[in-house]
């Protein structure tokens, strides 16, 4: 399917849900935990609420397995229309991979010892135009990941692990020297030939000649 094929379908979605009085960009959410934190401490028929985008959808009929990734890892949703109700079962069957979702529930194990929460509330926080990138093929393409960040760090938990650490380690070292009451000073840098744009605008003009 073309990628203006799904957003068109997509766009529909999201058309349903304002349908529906539900905003599907302005939903606001306090007191989740995190998906690390809800494994760490898993009990069974445990009450929790977790946030985060839906990764993958596994239709079993009347039963939908979702795996919802945030931040600190990855969990298994399990939606099943009676305990959500006919409503919201229908609100859900509008949603897609990509979408950003909140899911309160309790905490139980599967029959395949999968570590998932049995979804009672599903609300959706933002909907995705767009598809991820291929599941198994990832995404690959250099230009498209310096350029898509956000997609690239998606994709590539491995990315997104080094900008973690990345971003750990400049804060402590900023934190280090603060506390011995370091300045830190901004420098430009200067070139003495041009850059960017006027480069770009240089070189067409050089070819044309």
């Amino acid at each position: 399917m073309e990628a203006d094929e799904i957003k068109t379908i997509r766009s529909q979605k999201r058309d349903f849900f304002r349908a529906k009085g539900v905003d599907p960009y302005g939903a606001r959410l306090d007191g989740t935990q995190s998906v690390a934190k809800v494994l760490e401490e898993f009990a069974e028929e445990k009450p929790v609420l977790v946030a985060g985008r839906v990764m993958a959808l596994r239709d079993h009929g009347k039963v939908f397995f979702v795996d919802l990734l945030d931040r600190t890892g990855r969990m298994q949703l399990f939606v099943k229309e009676a305990f959500l109700g006919a409503e919201a079962w229908e609100l859900f069957r509008h949603m897609d991979i990509g979408d950003i979702v909140a899911a309160k529930g309790v905490l139980f194990t599967t029959k395949m010892g999968q570590k998932s929460v049995r979804v009672e509330t599903l609300t959706l926080l933002s909907k995705s135009l767009m598809s991820l990138p291929e599941k198994w093929h990832g995404l690959k393409d250099i230009d498209i990941r310096y350029r898509q960040r956000y997609v690239d760090m998606i994709a590539n938990p491995e990315v997104r692990d080094v900008f973690i650490k990345r971003s750990r380690i400049v804060s402590f070292i900023r934190n280090w020297l603060d506390s011995r009451n370091f300045l830190e000073v901004e420098t430009p840098m200067l070139q003495p030939m041009a850059g960017g744009a006027r480069a770009s605008r240089g070189e067409e003009i050089s070819k044309c000649a």
